[in-house]
């Protein structure tokens, strides 16, 4: 089957927890940009205050150079005058212009400041940097005292610094670069690592999304799944107000995956899921409980908050034919419906629906009921009786009751098939009508036939070795999942171990409903089950679909008529005896007994003997007997089965 798309939730619904806003991934893409930007600024600054130190720090050595330069020329010169006083004394260097000349002759104004600085502290250095024609100029004036120490000359000296600035501005811009280059490595290290980081903080979210979705919605429909709805339900159940619930089952779903294929019944899943969406709006609560169940709830007071009507549409929308390849796949749904009461808990209230889903199962399927009062009365009852059941099951106390199955001409007793009966506390018999499908629905119907199996073989190994004992087959029995992993043939080998009967001695009873699969592992157990020594009968043969493929697609031993034949010939229905003849041609053609069941007259056990049934069953024979009662039926048949044949054991 293609994969489905589940529909998508609405956040109301609670069905995925709103996404957190990514306050993380924007925190730290601003504390990214952030730090970018502090460094940038920062190495901006730092650049500005290092050249500005750099250039001071140059200048001072140059001007310090100069000066120890100046000094030292200037007490060369002044040993050379003869004058102390001398003007105007030029000498020129490489990079030097050299002047020398009295304080008093000072001819611009920088000279003639210096001069004023001079005479006030001779040991100071005044200098300028100046912009030349051909570049920077340090202008240097110091005091040289003279040669003969009376009075003071002043020391020009201009250096060309331009060249050691320019070296200085050329390794301050390398510095520049190293740092900008350095601060771009970090910015793109830390833009590296904040993308790093969203990318981990969105697979992260991706997988809290996919792991949440896992844990709060139902994988092939999207819908809510039990726990999430349980949670929610609770959550609504202790909110103000009343509020409903409706369970929905799909009718007869494993006939459908028998019948196409698992991925048949996964398409029709879906299409429920998606459907049952589609009626209701956020505010409900839509969920699958598993398999082919589902269920709703929602508050009184909400749009399209009438339960009955809206069960009503689940029915209606459901009855809706399903397209499947080349099929049209029909299926319909039964729904219970169940409104609390004020302050209920869910749990009382999903029990409640429980019950009218059973009610509308009873009732025919395809139909929404309404719990009431009436349904609470039998929801009672229904607890009481499974109560009983599940103790009977512990303590092995089920009664088997043994009615008789006789030779339609001899009278003589054929087999007896084992009934089950249960009793309650005060010993009152319940109808196996109320307990049998509760036991189906329970999933106890293995656990009681495999008692049934091993306590009818054990008695019945006590009769005389013409007399059978019939033993009814449940469907559930061919699962060996239901049968705690067991297979029924591995049962009914150890039954015989245990009881010591011969094989042919016990007939084993199954339904159409077992056959409705064609299942290729049913066949193949029933083929082991015969291959054992086992007898097989078909039972109630013409109450249900009576295909004529069941007789030659199995070789069964017997044939047993419905009891509604039986019935049909007390209303005097037209064309019975056609119908009835038809089917014993067709069963003693394929070498069948044919059992009818339900004689209650001596009319109607003549009617079956003359259209060809071998063997009767019924009220005019004998009512099921307990098994304190078999010993004594089986001597009074053998003492009157000669004088009265059929009628040896009525009354």
């Amino acid at each position: 089957m293609s994969k489905l798309a589940p529909p998508l939730l609405n956040p109301q619904t609670g069905g995925i927890p709103v996404k957190r806003a990514p306050i993380d991934s924007w925190l730290s893409m601003h504390v990214v940009v952030g730090v970018a930007l502090i460094l940038l600024i920062s190495s901006t600054i730092a650049n500005y205050f290092v050249s500005r130190a750099v250039q001071r720090t140059t200048m001072e050595t140059l001007i310090s150079s100069t000066t120890i330069i100046a000094r030292n020329i200037g007490l060369h010169l002044n040993s050379d005058l003869t004058k102390p006083h001398q003007p105007n004394h030029r000498r020129s260097r490489s990079q030097f212009d050299i002047e020398l000349y009295d304080m008093s002759t000072a001819r611009d104004a920088f000279a003639r400041s210096a001069a004023e600085q001079l005479r006030q502290d001779p040991t100071r250095v005044i200098h300028r940097v100046l912009n030349g024609e051909n570049g920077r100029l340090l202008r240097l004036i110091i005091s040289v005292p003279s040669a003969t120490g009376h009075s003071r000359a002043m020391l020009e000296i201009r250096r060309d610094v331009d060249r050691d600035l320019a070296a200085v501005d050329k390794m301050l811009s390398r510095l520049m670069w190293f740092r900008n280059l350095f601060s771009l490595v970090i910015v793109a290290a830390l833009a590296w690592l904040s993308f790093q980081t969203r990318k981990r903080q969105k697979d992260q979210r991706r997988l809290f999304d996919h792991v949440t979705t896992m844990a709060y919605t139902d994988s092939m429909t999207g819908l809510l799944n039990r726990g999430r709805f349980m949670e929610l339900g609770h959550r609504l159940a202790a909110g103000n107000g009343r509020y409903f619930v409706l369970v929905i089952d799909v009718d007869h779903f494993k006939e459908i995956n028998d019948e196409f294929g698992h991925g048949a019944g996964d398409a029709v899943i879906f299409e429920v899921g998606r459907r049952l969406s589609g009626l209701v709006d956020g505010a409900h609560l839509v969920a699958r409980l598993g398999g082919d169940e589902f269920i709703m709830a929602g508050r009184l007071h909400m749009p399209n908050s009438n339960p009955v009507a809206l069960g009503r549409s689940v029915v209606e929308t459901l009855a809706q034919p399903l397209p499947y390849g080349n099929h049209n796949l029909s299926f319909s749904a039964s729904v219970g419906c169940a409104i609390s009461e004020t302050g209920e808990d869910l749990d009382s209230v999903i029990l409640k629906a429980d019950e009218a889903l059973y009610h509308a199962k009873q009732q025919g399927r395809n139909r929404c009921e309404l719990f009431s009062a009436e349904l609470q009365q039998c929801r009672l009852e229904r607890r009481r009786i499974e109560k009983v059941l599940r103790q009977a099951l512990a303590n092995r106390s089920f009664e088997l009751h043994y009615q008789p199955v006789v030779d339609g001409v001899s009278g003589e007793i054929r087999s007896f098939e084992a009934l089950l009966r249960l009793k309650d506390g005060e010993g009152n018999l319940i109808s196996p009508s109320l307990f049998i499908p509760m036991a189906e629905d329970q999933k106890l119907i293995c656990a009681i036939g495999e008692q049934v199996l091993h306590e009818a073989m054990r008695f019945a190994a006590t009769w005389p070795e013409h007399v059978s004992v019939n033993i009814n087959l449940s469907p559930r029995q061919f699962a060996p999942q239901e049968n705690n992993g067991s297979p029924l043939l591995a049962i009914l080998e150890q039954a015989l171990r245990e009881t010591g009967i011969s094989p042919r001695r016990v007939v084993l009873e199954v339904t159409e409903n077992v056959l409705l699969s064609e299942s290729p592992d049913i066949m193949s157990q029933l083929e082991a089950i015969r291959a054992l020594g086992f007898r097989t009968a078909l039972d109630d043969f013409g109450s249900g679909y009576s295909s004529l493929s069941y007789l030659w697609k199995f070789k069964f031993d017997s044939l047993k008529i419905d009891q509604s034949f039986a019935k049909a010939f007390s209303s005097h229905s037209c064309n019975l005896g056609e119908i009835v003849r038809s089917i014993t041609t067709l069963a003693q053609s394929l070498q069948l007994d044919v059992v009818a069941e339900g004689v209650e007259t001596e009319e109607a056990a003549e009617f079956f003997c003359q259209n060809g049934c071998n063997a009767l069953q019924g009220y005019l024979i004998s009512r099921p007997l307990p098994a304190t009662d078999v010993a004594a039926f089986i001597l009074r048949n053998a003492e009157r089965a000669h004088d009265a044949p059929l009628l040896a054991f009525a009354g």
